[in-house]
């Protein structure tokens, strides 16, 4: 038998949700079905949660596709540490796709949250004080002088177990903004939140748009390292926060499984739909700078060989009246220890050498991301001069170790040969 949640929704500019409609999942086996709600149409700024599946009006849309799920709701649930989070306060030991989305954090990724909104989904936003406080009451094993959700931070800080790739995470409010407050899992480098922060700033130096972002130390003695990413999908406005839709590259790229070949995972098939997510009528020219962009963010990993670039590590939001290139995050620069410098996604369309990150490809597949050889040649020389140039700096500057700075420094070599060259 089906079961139902209703899907909220936060409408640009607002603090609050409203109901957009049901969705319907009986099986992973699908189909899950949606249906807006007659009072959402009736609305004059109702807007269509995803613009290619999810388009506005009153017939039942359905999917068997990811489960059952569309992807935008998918995209609104918890990452394996969220439902690391949620078996812990459970006591659960497994969740199905449905369990995932209502029983999750209702402040996910985007404007979307299924099911109730009640505050035992809420998870705890922190200010700064609260974590020194905590952090105190954790080292010194006191209680803490005002009630704190200990677990959780503990959890967040002292992982007992890897998450497999998503990272220890708080949720935190400072300077009127929200932030994403990331801590290393176990088995990372005490330093990996200046590894991160020092890559953000090297795509920020590059021209390409990245979060408000910056290493903190919880704690004295032997503080905590952690990154402070700012939420790109929330704004503040006057009784609280405004939501941004999100798509993962997932969604947008409409995968399935995860295990498609090569032509349905990669950066062109990404670019290729991008394009109708970002449509704009019959002006194409917001489509194409969001595709210039795309092979952009293929050269910056290159260059620092970030091959964690998989497609939810890439998103559009739509923070205004179109959907755009989110800024880029969970960029990590990773030492060289193949013969060939591979990105997780294929970029070109031959199959042979179709992820291998040199010089030559990078070019040579340019013109299909709506770049002409000579600004593309002149762009790539661009781009590898200031990685070469500042990448020990920012590694220094966010609180790097010479020893990761040392394990790390073939990740540039790509950007090395190029500048070399120039």
């Amino acid at each position: 038998m089906a079961r139902h949640a209703s899907v909220h929704v936060w409408l640009p500019g607002r603090a609050d949700p409203v109901a957009a409609g049901d969705f319907a999942w009986d099986s992973p086996k699908g189909p899950g079905r949606f249906q807006y709600a007659a009072t959402y149409l009736d609305r004059r700024d109702a807007l269509a949660l995803d613009p290619i599946h999810l388009s506005l009006g009153s017939r039942s849309l359905d999917t068997a596709r990811q489960t059952g799920v569309f992807g935008v709701f998918r995209d609104s649930g918890p990452d394996s540490w969220g439902e690391t989070q949620i078996k812990r306060k459970l006591g659960r030991a497994d969740l199905d796709p449905f369990d995932r989305l209502v029983l999750g954090s209702s402040n996910g990724a985007g404007c979307l949250v299924l099911g109730d909104i009640d505050p035992s989904r809420s998870e705890a936003i922190w200010t700064p004080e609260d974590l020194h406080r905590a952090y105190d009451s954790w080292i010194t094993q006191q209680p803490p002088e005002q009630p704190q959700p200990m677990e959780e931070f503990i959890s967040a800080v002292a992982p007992a177990t890897s998450q497999g790739g998503a990272k220890p995470k708080l949720e935190l409010v400072a300077e009127q903004r929200m932030w994403m407050l990331k801590f290393p899992a176990q088995g990372d480098p005490d330093d990996l939140a200046g590894i991160e922060a020092a890559a953000l700033s090297l795509a920020r130096a590059c021209g390409i748009e990245t979060p408000e972002h910056r290493t903190v130390q919880i704690g004295a003695g032997t503080p905590k390292s952690g990154l402070m990413i700012e939420r790109f999908d929330r704004r503040r406005v006057d009784g609280g926060f405004a939501r941004h839709a999100y798509a993962s590259a997932y969604t947008v790229m409409d995968l399935d499984t995860g295990s498609e070949g090569p032509e349905r995972r990669s950066y062109l098939n990404f670019a290729h739909e991008a394009l109708r997510w970002c449509a704009s009528g019959t002006d194409r020219r917001h489509g194409d700078a969001q595709r210039r962009e795309i092979w952009r963010r293929i050269v910056f990993n290159a260059l620092v060989n970030n091959n964690d670039d998989h497609p939810r590590n890439h998103a559009l939001i739509k923070d205004g009246p179109l959907w755009r290139l989110s800024p880029i995050f969970d960029v990590v620069p990773v030492g060289q220890h193949q013969a060939q410098r591979v990105l997780s996604m294929a970029f070109r369309r031959e199959r042979e050498f179709a992820n291998v990150a040199s010089r030559e490809n990078l070019l040579a597949c340019s013109r299909l991301y709506g770049w002409r050889q000579q600004e593309a040649e002149q762009e790539l020389q661009r781009m590898a001069l200031i990685v070469n140039h500042d990448w020990e700096a920012m590694m220094l500057r966010h609180g790097t170790t010479r020893r990761s700075i040392g394990q790390r420094a073939s990740a540039f070599g790509l950007a090395m040969e190029i500048a070399a060259a120039a």
